[in-house]
């Protein structure tokens, strides 16, 4: 583990931060206090981009409204934008036969699909209530269903527009143990299929991206981007899909309720979302 000390001699100056269970709290939002640490940070030159596996649309607008923050890594590292100008400045998707060859395997399981394609999230609309059965938290059942878009079918709308889909985003139903119906098998199935990444964004769901789409890789390409070292590269997560970015940046900052595997993999642990873990560690970086 690093000390703050050690940290602060890093010379940081480009933070990829997760959203859910990291920059916000529990109840989904960002404190005023984050606000003003992000603001300080800027004036100190240190880029903040958050870092996240929501599709870019379903990033809080709120946090645009920062100075300083221009950029957002989104679906777990797929495509980085560019809010100044809208615009997708690197992506990283799954080739439209892949993704369909994907698709028709995951349909052998009844669980929800959704699936990341340029800045959406799309689901079939005979699943939009699926959302419903779903063991997790309402705040989580709210956004998870208002922030997909309803398309006749999934399947079809990917097939007959030639789509490529930078993620899947997979969700299973309680199996009455504490644990979820098919999970297991599916996360065994997509091993088959060497090129795919699958990780856990939290609560049990499973993301399927390319291997080269992780916000390790996300963060390291838009630091290259914007002429930033790799040595002056931190992250802060608390999620399996957080694990790459952790490894990648030269300092790893987990939250304290991180999961176990990013616990291990950080650097530093810092205070929880609901204690502003995020502004705790920045605030302790840009203080000379």
């Amino acid at each position: 583990m690093l000390t703050l000390e050690e940290i602060k001699k890093q010379n940081i100056q480009l933070i990829g931060i997760d959203l859910d269970g990291t920059m916000l709290n529990s109840q989904k939002q960002i404190t005023k206090h984050t606000k003003e640490v992000f603001e300080k940070a800027y004036e100190a030159g240190i880029t903040i981009v958050p870092a996240t596996g929501r599709h870019y649309e379903a990033v809080p607008k709120e946090l645009f409204e920062i100075k300083g923050i221009r950029y957002v890594l989104s679906m777990s590292g797929a495509a980085i934008y560019d809010y100044k100008t809208n615009t997708c400045i690197h992506k990283d998707d799954m080739p439209h036969s892949l993704a369909v060859h994907v698709l028709h395997e995951l349909r052998r399981y009844n669980i929800l699909v959704d699936a990341f394609i340029g800045n959406e999230a799309l689901r079939s609309e005979k699943d939009m209530d699926f959302v419903n059965q779903l063991n997790i938290p309402d705040t989580m059942k709210q956004f998870v269903k208002h922030s997909r878009k309803g398309v006749p079918s999934l399947d079809e709308y990917i097939i007959e527009n030639q789509c490529d889909v930078a993620k899947y985003v997979l969700n299973f139903l309680p199996d009455g143990k504490g644990g979820c119906l098919y999970r297991d098998e599916v996360i065994a199935k997509l091993k088959s299929f060497n090129e795919l990444a699958v990780v856990s964004g939290g609560l049990n769901n499973l993301e399927i991206t390319m291997t080269s789409a992780n916000k390790g890789t996300g963060l390291l390409k838009l630091g290259e981007l914007l002429g930033i070292d790799a040595h002056q590269t931190m992250a802060i997560g608390d999620a399996g899909n957080d694990y790459d970015m952790i490894k990648a940046a030269a300092v790893g900052v987990a939250m304290q309720n991180a999961e176990a595997e990013i616990l291990e993999a950080a650097d530093f642990i810092t205070k929880s979302n609901d204690e502003e873990g995020v502004a705790y560690i920045v605030e302790a970086c840009i203080i000379k």
